[in-house]
């Protein structure tokens, strides 16, 4: 007599010994006059659907603590989701960015966006690599993937874009390709100093056979 009804989610352990997630209501039944008769009580198995909640809460979870920048659009490009990755990575929060739209997808698209645009609209995957500017003006490199999201129909529903900071691997690879050019250019320095010195020997080796020699004529 102190409360009518009460709901909650639940789990019970089948018969087979597996486990089953309900949505449990019960509720108390009364007469005409209001005198508790019985209690009716309703289990709905909701196994499936809390499964696919907690696989939502552990995607989320993953992109949250992701040490890529990941982005979430809709059809039309607009930002709907970005993760602290992101805001790391540009400077931008997702305050400033979700509702605009990033410049890949942009309305008035350079020849590599429409490259880009005309990719997804096949719902393929892109991959590049980008320089771009964060919030303060600073510059860095990126290597981004644009990703197309299916629905159950085949349908496009959403694009994510994943972003890696590749500015410092980019600034170690350009510092070994130049160590690499400066170590060929000092074993073809090596290389002709060595014949050049080869032939200096012949003809210092000449010069004093000549000088040696009683037969040439003398001043």
């Amino acid at each position: 007599g102190q409360r009518e009804a009460c709901r909650l989610e639940k789990r019970y352990l089948r018969k087979d010994g597996t486990i089953l997630w309900s949505d449990t209501a019960v509720s108390a039944i009364r007469d005409p006059t209001g005198q508790y008769q019985a209690t009716v009580g309703v289990i709905r198995d909701i196994t499936s659907q809390k499964k696919s909640e907690e696989a939502r809460i552990r995607l989320a979870a993953a992109a949250e603590q992701a040490v890529e920048g990941i982005v979430i659009t809709d059809t039309q490009g607009i930002i709907q989701y970005v993760n602290p990755a992101y805001e790391r990575i540009t400077g931008y929060s997702r305050d400033e960015v979700i509702g605009g739209k990033p410049s890949l997808l942009a309305d008035e698209p350079s020849p590599m966006q429409r490259n880009v645009i005309e990719t997804l609209a096949r719902s393929e995957r892109w991959s590049g690599h980008l320089v771009k500017k964060r919030k303060d003006g600073a510059t860095y490199e990126e290597d981004v993937t644009v990703t197309p999201v299916l629905d159950p129909h085949g349908k496009v529903a959403n694009f994510v874009i994943v972003k890696r900071d590749v500015t410092q691997e980019a600034s170690l690879q350009r510092q070994l390709l130049q160590a690499q050019k400066m170590e060929a250019i000092g074993t073809l320095a090596g290389g002709i100093a060595h014949d050049f010195n080869n032939v200096l020997q012949v003809t210092l080796g000449y010069s004093e056979l000549l000088l040696g020699d009683d037969d040439l004529p003398k001043e």
